[in-house]
Formats: structure tokens, C-alpha cells, sequence
């Protein structure tokens, strides 16, 4: 599993446009809800350290250009440039709720996971 299958998936939609369907794990972000994820131990270092991004850092950029940030960011960055939350939020500028929460699973080696 990619990075990009953690966060976002690409349709084609009848006409032939693109069109992005946020994955769970940004759904949670922007609702405030807990993202479980099993058997993190089988993921790339690539895919982990954008995990570290979002749940540590509270910054996400996703595929189709949409920035994620923590919330005390958006609201700096709206005081800052003059602009209310929609309009920032319009730009592509979303604000990661406070309540969101991860949590990750994996097992060591050596201990029956194959």
C-alpha cells in the first residue's frame, strides 16, 4: 500500500475527468474521528513518514493539491492573509480537526507474524 492509497483514490467519472475520493484516513482527519491501522509493520518508510507528517506534524499535502494543517494553523494563516475560513478553505486549505486521532498496530519480528 502506497502513500497516495492511504489518502486519496483517482476515479474517471463519465465525462473522462478526474475526480478524488478522499480515503478513510483523511475523512477522519477532517471530522475528528479515530483512524485504526493494522499491520503497520508491512508499509514502506515512505508511507510511514507521511503518516508522521499528518498525525505529528498536523501537515499534509494530498494528491490532488489539497493541504491539510493543523486547525491553530488555519486559523493564522486566515488573520494572516485577511481571508475567512471558507475562503480558505475554497483555496484548497483544509484545517485538520482537533480531535483526530490515530492509531497504529504492528507486530515485531519473531513473534508469529510470518
Amino acid at each position: 500500500m502506497t502513500s497516495r492509497d492511504l489518502l486519496q483514490q483517482r476515479h474517471t467519472d463519465s465525462r473522462g475527468n478526474t475526480v478524488w475520493e478522499n480515503a478513510p484516513l483523511v475523512r477522519a482527519a477532517l471530522s475528528g474521528k479515530l483512524f485504526i491501522l493494522d499491520s503497520a509493520h508491512k508499509l514502506h518508510h515512505t508511507t510511514l513518514s507521511t503518516l508522521a507528517s499528518l498525525c505529528q506534524d498536523r501537515v499534509l499535502t494530498l494528491p490532488d493539491g489539497t493541504r491539510l494543517v493543523a486547525q491553530s494553523t488555519h486559523q493564522d494563516m486566515c488573520s494572516k492573509l485577511h481571508v475567512t475560513t471558507e475562503e480558505l478553505n475554497r483555496q484548497g486549505v483544509l484545517p485538520i480537526h482537533p480531535a483526530f486521532q490515530s492509531y497504529r498496530h504492528s507486530w515485531k519480528k519473531g513473534n508469529g507474524d510470518g
